[in-house]
């Protein structure tokens, strides 16, 4: 293999296609329907931002102090990062 390849030497960088669009309410309402979902939901409204960060709420923690990680996981992890 030549070190001087490039992607445009292999295939095309771009391709034409149909910009997305998003779905009618008649066809995300049928497919919510026929999969039984309890509640039929509105994919036209967002729903609302959640509260972050979780300390925000119930003055829950983020992590779970309490967790272990195994010792190989551990040091796979410092591979990658520095541990201390």
């Amino acid at each position: 293999a030549s070190c001087s390849a490039v992607p445009s030497d292999v295939a095309s960088l771009s391709y034409s296609h149909p910009k997305s669009v998003c779905p009618s309410k008649d066809i995300w309402q049928d497919l919510q329907e026929k999969r039984g979902v309890d509640k039929v939901g509105d994919w036209d409204v967002l729903p609302p931002t959640p509260d972050a960060p979780l300390s925000a709420v119930n003055n829950q923690t983020e992590c779970i102090e309490t967790s272990k990680v195994s010792s190989s996981v551990y040091a796979s992890t410092c591979c990658h990062v520095t541990c201390s």
